[in-house]
């Protein structure tokens, strides 16, 4: 029996892979804030303290819906395991953008992955509304956030 508290390996894996991914993002970010108080940037860009809460709770919204996508894994489905496997390497291609941005200030590279990062969030948005339609709202919301990030990216790719 399912009760509101079932969780799966599968729950616990993608919720490992969202903390890991917010790591690999703080260790790459943090040493690194000079380097990009100094770079220029677009006259939209947030204010570098809007960062950090936006993307927390986005990582939030992440486990929620890795642990939404955990409980159903009875369902088996081609669809299920496609978006199961595009979460995974959703979470793997966010953590390489902060690595390859901050860490390796390889700005082109970023923005081709941030391309990527985007595209993924939005199949798994598409794909899981028949799934969750609480995933597709998670998946929705990061798919917006991303797309500014795209443009921001680019942005901080032409001037620099």
């Amino acid at each position: 029996m399912r009760t509101i508290f079932s969780i799966s390996i599968y729950s616990w894996v993608l919720t490992a892979l969202v903390l890991t991914a917010m790591l690999v993002g703080g260790l790459s970010t943090a040493p690194n804030l000079e380097w990009y108080s100094n770079i220029i940037k677009p006259a939209v860009n947030p204010l570098d303290w809007v960062f950090a809460p936006v993307w927390a709770f986005l990582y939030l919204l992440l486990i929620y819906a890795a642990w939404r996508l955990g409980r159903l894994v009875g369902e088996r489905d081609i669809r299920f395991w496609f978006v199961i496997y595009l979460f995974g390497l959703n979470l793997i291609l966010n953590g390489m953008w902060s690595y390859l941005f901050f860490a390796e200030h390889l700005l082109g590279a970023a923005l081709i992955n941030a391309v990527v990062l985007a595209v993924t969030a939005m199949a798994i948005a598409f794909l899981s509304w028949p799934i969750d339609r609480r995933v597709t709202l998670v998946f929705t919301l990061y798919s917006a956030w991303l797309a500014f990030a795209n443009f921001l990216s680019y942005q901080i790719w032409l001037l620099n």
